[in-house]
């Protein structure tokens, strides 16, 4: 149904299968999601309603697909950082509510300024921004498919990671990842 470099999305036995695929190594095949059809039919839009449970689950989901990319490259696992969790989401919430989309606030600070301003102890940091994609499994096969947010998910010399996440008021996700090393 669907044709792209990073996935195809086929309709076989009344469920939706969505095949990803990594454009960086041989386009071979990273993950496989099946949803019901009638699931899937029963939606009246993209988004799903925002909720405070949706928004953690995202969050925890991107974190553990991240680990398990890292996994699969042979790299360390990332800890959880609560507070960094907070830092990302403030950064999700200011975009989602002043409509813009950059590693860059409205008051000129980078993503190292933010750590800085919320206590946050780093050597190294990075950050990856996604937005709009409907699930965590489509922002996290976005980012290993472009090369700098790659990058900053197999970054061997990171050890922690907070994700963040909100929803505009058209239920839009935007995504926050804050790696780092204290």
């Amino acid at each position: 149904m669907n044709e792209d470099q990073e996935h195809d999305l086929f309709h076989i036995d009344d469920s939706y299968v969505t095949v990803f695929y990594d454009e960086h190594q041989d386009t071979t095949v990273t993950a496989i999601q099946i949803i019901d059809g009638d699931l899937e039919q029963s939606k009246n839009t993209l988004y799903t309603e925002p909720s405070q449970e949706l928004k953690e689950g995202f969050e925890y989901q991107l974190f553990d697909l991240t680990n398990a990319a890292r996994v699969q490259h042979k790299l360390p696992v990332l800890e959880w950082d609560e507070d960094v969790r907070e830092t990302a989401r403030k950064h999700s919430t200011d975009m989602a509510d002043n409509n813009y989309f950059n590693h860059t606030n409205l008051d000129g600070q980078s993503p190292f300024d933010r750590l800085q301003e919320d206590n946050i102890r780093f050597t190294t940091a990075g950050e990856n921004l996604a937005y709009g994609q409907s699930s965590s499994i489509f922002a996290h096969e976005g980012l290993m498919n472009s090369l700098g947010h790659r990058e900053s998910i197999l970054h061997e010399d990171f050890r922690n990671l907070g994700v963040g996440v909100d929803f505009n008021d058209d239920a839009q996700p935007f995504y926050t990842e804050k790696f780092y090393t204290g």
